[in-house]
């Protein structure tokens, strides 16, 4: 198998990893997607549920920006997904907006905002909880109480604020 490959829908090329499908490399779900006809814009059930706002991007430059995060309840008839768009400054710290979104091509995303998706916040903010218990149960380090505050200042403001 070849080091350097090309992608089979938009000939970018592959350093490493990709998407292999049927023995076919692809750089990304959306090229992969359009190599195999399926929709490149959200079907009516996903439009239906979306707002008119549509995804203009987000940016992070040295870890300070938003991004894009996610990838849960994946719709079965066009294959977009919900993400939320984070705050971030090295972490992501506050969840700004979710939205579907649907790969179109490589680093490229067609979608709709949705309402705030709560089972993000609940995994990321568990999962800050329990690495704040597991911090204290190792010793009273800086890491254990950077990892509180996060939980205690930005929990309840985000879930019950919001």
């Amino acid at each position: 198998m070849p080091i350097l490959r090309k992608c089979r829908s938009c000939g970018n090329l592959i350093l490493a990893g990709g998407l292999w499908d049927r023995d076919e490399p692809f750089c990304c779900v959306g090229c992969r997607n359009t190599a195999r006809g399926k929709p490149t814009e959200l079907c009516p059930a996903c439009r239906q549920e979306a707002s008119g706002e549509g995804f203009t991007g987000s940016t992070a430059i040295s870890g300070f920006g938003t991004i894009l995060l996610g990838g849960d309840a994946s719709c079965r008839h066009c294959g977009s997904v919900v993400m939320t768009e984070w705050l971030v400054l090295l972490l992501p710290l506050v969840p700004l907006k979710s939205f579907r979104v649907l790969p179109v091509k490589p680093q490229v995303v067609s979608g709709r905002r949705i309402p705030l998706h709560r089972p993000h916040l609940v995994r990321f903010y568990g999962g800050i909880a329990l690495m704040a218990l597991c911090g204290g149960s190792i010793g009273w380090s800086p890491v254990f109480f950077v990892l509180l505050i996060l939980l205690v200042v930005l929990f309840p403001f985000v879930i019950f604020l919001w």
